[in-house]
């Protein structure tokens, strides 16, 4: 996440005119990135200290995070059940598997040849009056239930000769898929556990210290980027046509007039900064400022961000002020 460093925010408190330039004070300032950790997690090792150069990559943070391990042997064993499964999918029946299922059907078969056998058997006596007509009933249930069984393992014998069908090898190779996805999140989430640099910067002060808790989204440290520096100051609306992007500036430090910093405009913004409620007269107009944000070269050991600085702006032609004053006797 990048922000511009708001160290004693820039308003223009002066800001005069000259024919070949605008003169306008402002406050250095610095591009700065948060390192936040997109998981919970506890400072173990803080690896660098503030005010040290790291470039993009560089690890600063580590964190270790006490469920991780437990979440991370979970989704493994996900995964390892889900290439079992698809094995003996595609594999197809082991011969013990069918040797067994035969052997089921050989006795159903048994069962259904001595139920049919009693049913004949209560149906004679049934009709000599030896045995009343519930016995009968009862020996027909049981041959019916005999045969259905008798059934049931033949089917499952030919599905087990037959192998899985194709929906149930893609739908054995999507579970797989899914679980060996849910494996990948979670390695990604145990590398979050490790804060590296996004960017070349400084480090500012440390939000944490190590044993300490932190919160996904919770900035750990901050780093600055010391060699872009910036400046915005805020021009009158008046001087404003006479600017250009990429016009020359230069910046100099209180106490320093004769090591001027060399840099460019790089913005101008389209609305006033200052806008009265009511309606504007044409001296209210004349209060309208825009804001000028000038990229200073930071070669050479660059400036301090939050020192004030006056900011010189070249002028690309002149401007309604400029021809004010040369209008007037």
């Amino acid at each position: 996440m990048h922000r511009a460093a708001l160290l004693l925010p820039l308003l223009a408190i002066a800001c005069a005119q000259r024919h070949d330039a605008i003169v306008a004070q402002g406050t250095i300032e610095v591009e700065e990135t948060d390192i936040v950790p997109t998981v919970r997690g506890r400072i173990t090792r803080i690896w660098v200290e503030e005010g040290v150069r790291v470039r993009a990559g560089d690890t600063v943070v580590t964190l270790s995070s006490s469920t991780m391990r437990d979440d991370l042997g979970e989704r493994e064993a996900r995964v390892a059940q889900a290439e079992a499964e698809l094995r003996d999918v595609e594999r197809g029946a082991r011969p013990e598997e069918i040797a067994r299922a035969e052997a089921e059907l050989r006795s159903a078969q048994a069962e259904e040849a001595r139920a049919s056998k009693e049913q004949a058997r209560m149906d004679a006596l049934v009709a000599d009056k030896v045995v009343s007509q519930q016995d009968a009933d009862n020996a027909r249930a049981a041959a019916d239930d005999a045969h259905a069984k008798r059934e049931a393992r033949e089917q499952s014998l030919e599905l087990l000769r037959a192998g899985a069908t194709r929906e149930a090898r893609e739908a054995a190779r999507s579970r797989l898929a899914e679980a060996r996805a849910y494996l990948a999140q979670g390695r990604a989430s145990d590398g979050d556990l490790t804060l590296v640099a996004p960017v070349d910067g400084i480090v500012m002060p440390h939000y944490y210290r190590v044993g300490e808790a932190v919160e996904a989204g919770d900035p750990v440290m901050t780093t600055a980027d010391v060699s872009h520096p910036w400046v915005r100051v805020f021009v009158n609306q008046r001087d404003v046509p006479a600017l250009r992007l990429g016009g020359t500036a230069q910046a100099v430090l209180d106490g320093a007039p004769d090591h001027p910093i060399p840099g460019r405009i790089v913005a101008i913004n389209h609305e006033a900064e200052y806008t009265p409620r009511v309606a504007l007269t044409n001296d209210e107009r004349a209060d309208l400022m825009f804001g000028v944000k000038v990229a200073l070269d930071g070669q050479g050991g660059a400036p301090r961000a939050g020192l004030p600085v006056t900011v010189r702006l070249s002028m690309a032609g002149p401007s309604v002020s400029a021809r004010v004053a040369e209008a007037q006797p």
